[in-house]
C-alpha cells in the first residue's frame, strides 16, 4: 500500500517523520489490531450477505 502526503501527494517511502517534497510533517496513527472473529460468526455474515446480493440482483440493481 502506498502512502501519500495528505499536503501535495507526494508518495512517501515508510520510515519518513516528513514528506520531501513540500516538507509537512506527517500525521500517521497506528492501527488498532483488530479483534478476531469466531469462524461460524464469520460465516453467518457471509451467508448474509450472500443473500443479501442475490435479493439485490434479483431486482436488476447495478454493481457499483
Amino acid at each position: 500500500m502506498a502512502v501519500s502526503c495528505q499536503e501535495c501527494g507526494a508518495q512517501l517511502r515508510l520510515g519518513t517523520d516528513s514528506c520531501p517534497l513540500c516538507g509537512a510533517e506527517l500525521k500517521v496513527k497506528p492501527r488498532e489490531k483488530a479483534e478476531p472473529q469466531a469462524p461460524d460468526e464469520y460465516h453467518d455474515n457471509v451467508r448474509q450477505l450472500r443473500e443479501e446480493l442475490k435479493r439485490l440482483r434479483g431486482h436488476d440493481a447495478e454493481a457499483v
